[in-house]
C-alpha cells in the first residue's frame, strides 16, 4: 500500500491540490448549513370536496363537512387523531339546553363517550361505514371558552363565542390507515336536530397542528407527526342550518 500524501488532481486542467491545502487560500472550504427537506415514507393531502354541503336541516344525521385524505403512492399512512371544531351560529342564546353547544353536551356529559353528537363516516366502495366508538376509538366532545377547554360541559350555559371540539382518536395498533396511493372520502355529520329552531349557520373545520396525528411510519412504534405536515390543512366549511 502507498504511503504517499493523500492528493486531488484537477481533470480540467490537472492541477494537483495536497490534503494539507484544504481550508487554506488556495482551496477554501466552505461549511455546509443544515438542509430544510424533510425525507418522508410517505405524506397526507386533505381537500374538501366539490359536492361538500352547503346548506343542511335539522336532522339526527345532518351532513356538514364532505373531505378526501389522500397517501402518496410511496407509502401507506396511519391516522391516530382527527379533530373537528364545530362553530354553532345558535351559540350564547340566554338559559339553559336551548341551543346546540348545550343540547350536545348532555346527550353524553362525559369526555369519554361521545359517540351521539357526530357521524363520521368514510366510503368503502359504494357503503358508507360508520367510524364509531368502540374498544379502540374515542369520541370527544367539549366546549372552548376564551381558550379555555371544558372537558365536561354538561349543564353549561353557552356564551357567545363558545364553540365545540369533537375528537376521534385512536388507539395503538387500531389508527385508522390509508394504503399506499388510496384516497378516502369521509363525510362529517352532526345531530343538527339540536339546533335551535330557525336558521343558523354551522362552520367545521378539520384541524391542523397537535389536533391531527398521524404517522408514516408503516407499523409498530412511531412519534406522531401533526396536521402541520399535512398539506390542505385545515379543511372548512360553513353551512346553513334551516
Amino acid at each position: 500500500m502507498s504511503s504517499a500524501t493523500f492528493q486531488m488532481a484537477s481533470v480540467s486542467n490537472a492541477t494537483v491540490i495536497s490534503e494539507t491545502k484544504l481550508g487554506s487560500a488556495d482551496f477554501p472550504v466552505n461549511v455546509n448549513s443544515a438542509s430544510s427537506y424533510v425525507t418522508r415514507f410517505s405524506k397526507i393531502t386533505a381537500a374538501k370536496t366539490a359536492d361538500s354541503p352547503t346548506r343542511g336541516f335539522h336532522a339526527v344525521d345532518g351532513e356538514i363537512l364532505r373531505f378526501t385524505l389522500k397517501a402518496e403512492p410511496e407509502g401507506a399512512i396511519r391516522i391516530k387523531k382527527m379533530t373537528f371544531k364545530v362553530t354553532a351560529g345558535d351559540a350564547g342564546r340566554d338559559g339553559a339546553d336551548n341551543d346546540a353547544l348545550e343540547r350536545w353536551a348532555d346527550l353524553n356529559g362525559d369526555f369519554a363517550d361521545d359517540d351521539k353528537v357526530s357521524d363520521l363516516t368514510f366510503m368503502n366502495g359504494t357503503e358508507r361505514t360508520l367510524i364509531g366508538e368502540d374498544a379502540g376509538t374515542n369520541i370527544r366532545y367539549s366546549i372552548v371558552r376564551n381558550g379555555a377547554k371544558d372537558a365536561t360541559p354538561q349543564g353549561l350555559d353557552s356564551a357567545s363565542g363558545d364553540y365545540a371540539l369533537i375528537e376521534y382518536e385512536f388507539s395503538d395498533g387500531n389508527e385508522y390507515a390509508i394504503g399506499a396511493g388510496g384516497i378516502r372520502t369521509f363525510s362529517f355529520g352532526l345531530d343538527t336536530a339540536q339546533f335551535a329552531v330557525g336558521s343558523y349557520t354551522c362552520a367545521v373545520d378539520l384541524m391542523t397542528g397537535q389536533d391531527f396525528l398521524w404517522t408514516d411510519i408503516p407499523d409498530g412504534y412511531y412519534t406522531p407527526l401533526t396536521g402541520s405536515a399535512v398539506a390542505g390543512l385545515p379543511v372548512s366549511t360553513s353551512i346553513s342550518v334551516q
